[in-house]
């Protein structure tokens, strides 16, 4: 908003998450927009004093902010639309040629928003404010132009915000894994680990090249997030499987499944847990 450019712009006296939460990108957005609210306002302030028509030093305020104000009022709007509508649930194309009509629309609650504030203020001080001068469409085609930037700018932002808040859910890989057994401490990587199962209080670490299995003090709950973002994944109520280790998956009658893994050896998978192996 503004004048001569910024987010969502004026122009003198015509006329901007699992994911991220709206109410850190909105604080976010409110800072940098006041930010060019008071670059703008200030500049059309110098621009009339260095030989401009005469104005009132609260008019270019006036108009900035209620730009400002129509802008912050649609923030909630354009976010729920970017949450249900955004690239990641239409595809690129569908939610690119949606964000037209989205944009034509925005536009025009824009302007009648920072209007009516306008009208209002004027009002307040005993004076009239006609925004279109007798040329209403090409003013709107001018807030048009600016509309589409600040729409853009928002949108890009809350991406960005999505981006950020992604990559600090997601489970990081886990280190090696200490495990205590039979009075040694041995240390694997997630990797050699085939599979995980409940065993009472403990759990049964089934490891490549290993023909039995280690029984260590633990739950399966807690090797679930031991072993987060390795690629594990539940398979039954008391088993732990890690997919890097699946060969072939056979559906049986019942609807459970059999899995082979990578050393020959077969286990069985619930029907409640088939989703997670992708069936």
């Amino acid at each position: 908003m503004g004048t001569g450019g910024g987010i969502g712009g004026t122009r003198g006296g015509n006329s901007g998450t699992s994911g991220a939460r709206f109410g850190p990108v909105f604080t976010f957005i409110v800072a940098v927009t006041l930010v060019i609210c008071v670059v703008n306002a200030t500049s059309v302030l110098i621009e009339h004093s260095n030989g401009g028509s005469p104005i009132h030093i609260w008019e270019p305020i006036l108009w900035e902010v209620s730009s400002m104000v129509a802008l912050f009022a649609l923030c909630p709007l354009i976010f729920v639309l970017y949450r249900r509508f955004g690239p990641s649930r239409l595809g690129l194309g569908r939610f690119l040629a949606l964000q037209v009509p989205i944009v034509l629309v925005f536009s025009l609650l824009h302007v009648a928003g920072m209007v009516a504030v306008r009208h209002l203020g004027y009002g307040l001080a005993g004076m009239s404010y006609d925004f279109g001068h007798g040329r209403l469409p090409l003013e709107l085609l001018y807030e048009g132009r600016k509309d589409c930037l600040s729409y853009a700018i928002y949108v890009g932002i809350f991406w960005v915000a999505d981006r950020l808040a992604a990559s600090q859910d997601a489970p990081k890989a886990p280190g090696r894994l200490e495990v205590r057994t039979d009075g040694r401490v041995l240390y694997f990587e997630p990797g050699e680990i085939l599979w995980v199962e409940a065993a009472g209080n403990y759990v049964e670490l089934n490891v490549a090249g290993r023909a039995s299995p280690l029984l260590v003090r633990g739950t399966l709950a807690e090797y679930t997030r031991k072993l987060a973002g390795a690629d594990f994944v539940r398979i039954h109520r008391s088993r732990l499987l890690n997919r890097n280790h699946v060969r072939a998956i056979e559906t049986t009658h019942s609807g459970d499944v059999t899995v082979t893994l990578s050393d020959g050896r077969e286990i069985a998978g619930s029907r409640r847990y088939r989703e997670a192996l992708g069936q």
